[in-house]
């Protein structure tokens, strides 16, 4: 079940500039340094740039498209290379525009980059890939939604630095989506 909240606990100063939602997304996450974070910021902006030049943004848009269902059938054909989930990888996670929080077995301090990878729910589900910087580590105890008894893993929340336009619109037209199926979830709940 997704909630949305307005906040992390121990958040200090409100810098927010869009809303979080607690949902349920597979996640991916390492620690990447040097010359893989200055090629990373280079390569993820550009990752759908087509290489024919300058072309109508409505055609780059179809092709974009054309090539995420290309990769599906490569992955489910089992030659492709884009990032396979497990259900392993699925948690429940703190989403918005600007970033996210989730727990991860890479061991990360504030302020290390970080390569994360997800995938938004979708017809055709989306993959995000994004270049993103450590800004805490929260305990345990201060995990937002559930944990299991006995896992005290931190949570890292992390902030995105390098991450294409469409990709954080699919995060932002997926957090209005489950907004949206909460409030009539809350609304039908207290009319019936």
């Amino acid at each position: 079940m997704a909630e949305v909240r307005d906040s992390l606990e121990g958040d200090g100063e409100e810098r927010r500039a869009f809303f979080r939602i607690l949902t349920h997304l597979p996640v991916k996450c390492r620690k990447v340094a040097g010359r893989e974070a200055e090629t990373l910021a280079r390569e993820i902006p550009e990752r759908r740039a087509p290489e024919t030049g300058r072309i109508d943004e409505a055609l780059a848009v179809w092709l974009d498209r054309i090539e995420r269902k290309l990769d599906r059938v490569l992955v489910h054909l089992g030659i492709g290379d884009p990032v396979a989930f497990s259900d392993a990888d699925v948690q429940e996670v703190m989403l918005s525009g600007s970033g996210m929080a989730f727990v991860t077995d890479a061991e990360v301090v504030p302020g290390d980059p970080v390569l994360v990878e997800f995938e938004i729910p979708g017809v055709p589900a989306q993959l995000v890939r994004c270049l993103a910087r450590v800004i805490r580590n929260l305990p345990a105890k201060k995990r937002p939604g559930k944990r299991e008894a006995g896992d005290d893993r931190e949570t890292t929340a992390v902030s995105f630095e390098v991450i294409h336009d469409s990709d954080r619109e699919a995060i932002v037209r997926h957090a209005v989506e489950v907004q949206r199926k909460l409030i009539r979830r809350q609304r039908g709940g207290a009319a019936g």
